[in-house]
């Protein structure tokens, strides 16, 4: 549980940091999506980011497989409506 709230908090610092140079970047432009774009980028570095963390910081072991067990009680047939 820690590790999701660690690699959110890890996503969203990544998320302002690029939000922070993309607005520098696009300031001085006139075109007419430069004020959207910052926030497209830091949306695809949190996005990018926080799983990737998470997945580092996760404790993957193997599960063991458990057999499944079939039992068929009663035979295929016909039933009344056909």
């Amino acid at each position: 549980m820690m590790s999701r709230y660690i690699a959110v908090f890890v996503g969203l610092v990544t998320a302002v940091i690029v939000w922070w140079t993309a607005s520098k970047h696009y300031a001085n432009d006139s075109w007419a999506l430069a004020w959207v774009l910052p926030i497209v980028f830091s949306y695809f570095a949190f996005s990018i980011v926080t799983p990737i963390i998470l997945a580092l910081m996760a404790d993957l072991q193997p599960r063991e497989v458990q057999e499944v067990v079939v039992v068929h009680s009663e035979t295929a047939g016909h039933h009344s409506s056909h």
